[in-house]
């Protein structure tokens, strides 16, 4: 895909993963969503959203079943808004993962599986 002005490019583990704002209404409130597709082989898509909690620093991690940080997608402060991130685990096993959002003091979690 082509780069374009006011995307987000993160290298993490050597793949690509793109974050960018969604064309959706401004979020009020911090949220994240279920990833999609889940199962999922071997990328999938977490959305989740800033509300109006300014100058917060947003840390996206996946982490196995056993509790160890496989990816960090994201860390640092994001304006309001909804963002969707792509996370290609094409050099993982099948199993259970788990997405962690992190902003400010508010942390959520959602369980994804990955089935090759």
């Amino acid at each position: 895909s082509e780069f374009q002005e006011g995307n987000i490019l993160i290298w993490t583990s050597g793949h690509l993963v793109a974050i960018q704002p969604s064309d959706l209404p401004l979020a009020t409130q911090f949220s994240l969503y279920s990833n999609y597709p889940n199962p999922f082989n071997p990328i999938t898509t977490i959305r989740f959203d800033v509300g109006n909690q300014i100058n917060q620093n947003t840390i996206v991690n996946i982490y196995d079943i056993n509790g160890r940080i496989v990816a960090n997608l994201l860390n640092k402060v994001v304006n309001p808004g909804t963002y969707e991130l792509q996370w290609d685990a094409k050099n993982l096993s099948s199993g259970i993962y788990f997405s962690e959002v992190i902003h400010g003091q508010i942390r959520q979690t959602q369980k994804m599986i990955l089935l090759k």
